[in-house]
């Protein structure tokens, strides 16, 4: 039984052993259960890293919020950003809550209907985009004094989010999977090429370890470290060209 969890099906699982010739050879060192766990597992953790599982989330904010990771395959965040400041319904009270109020409601910008004063189509002197204009100054002023604070806690899994105004909250958290067919199409095959590296890398390990003088057949230790580099290289040659996603934060 494989102890990390590890599901793949039985053709991708053959991909990776053919790197030993298999079928044609079917006694390998490892058993199905063992590679899973020290070549499958290791090989993922790398995808996953480069290449998280993206999951959302969307909350209210109004001040400093602990928001713990949502489940144990979640390993970090990918973004998170406070947006539509002062503009969500609800019971904030806050200082530039209370200034948007009485700006989109003044008496040269509310509107009960279509038009201006209720009347369809009314808008004397383009009175209807003042509206616009005070939003806009309102969001100039709400920019240089609004405080928006955000970091990731790894030791405590979790992050701490602070913002001085009312605002809605959007989380993006990067996620890892066990399961081989939550790696995306276009990178299963690089995947595949770690996972047989890692096979190649055990078998020369425990050739390089072994030492018996009776053995008809020699194992090739330096040609398989040769093909587990040249493989890894390749994936390495391939990953490096994307750039690596960052923790952001913003207005």
């Amino acid at each position: 039984m494989s102890l990390s969890g590890v599901t793949i099906s039985d053709l991708h699982l053959a991909l990776i052993k053919k790197v030993l010739a298999y079928p044609a050879v079917d006694s390998l060192l490892l058993s199905d259960d063992d590679i899973l766990d020290y070549c499958v597992y290791p090989s993922l953790q790398k995808y996953f890293v480069k290449f998280p599982i993206k999951a959302e989330q969307v909350g209210a904010i109004n001040g400093e919020q602990f928001i713990a990771f949502p489940d144990a395959y979640t390993f970090g965040v990918l973004d998170a950003r406070v947006v539509d400041m002062g503009l969500l319904p609800g019971s904030g009270t806050s200082f530039w809550d209370l200034i948007m109020i009485q700006t989109t409601t003044s008496v040269g910008s509310s509107t009960k209907g279509i038009g201006a004063y209720g009347v369809k189509g009314y808008n004397p002197s383009g009175l209807l985009y003042q509206r616009d204009v005070e939003r806009q100054k309102f969001k100039s002023q709400q920019n240089n004094y609004t405080t928006v604070k955000s970091r990731v806690d790894l030791e405590n899994r979790r992050l701490i989010v602070y913002s001085s105004t009312t605002g809605a909250l959007n989380v993006t958290w990067a996620k890892f999977s066990n399961n081989f067919d939550a790696v995306s199409m276009e990178r299963r095959d690089d995947v595949i090429k770690l996972c047989q590296a890692e096979l190649l890398d055990h078998i020369a390990d425990s050739a390089s370890i072994l030492s018996d003088t009776g053995l008809e057949i020699t194992i090739n230790i330096e040609a398989l470290r040769t093909r587990a580099t040249d493989l890894k290289d390749k994936v390495a040659e391939a990953w490096s060209s994307i750039h690596d996603i960052v923790f952001l934060h913003s207005v």
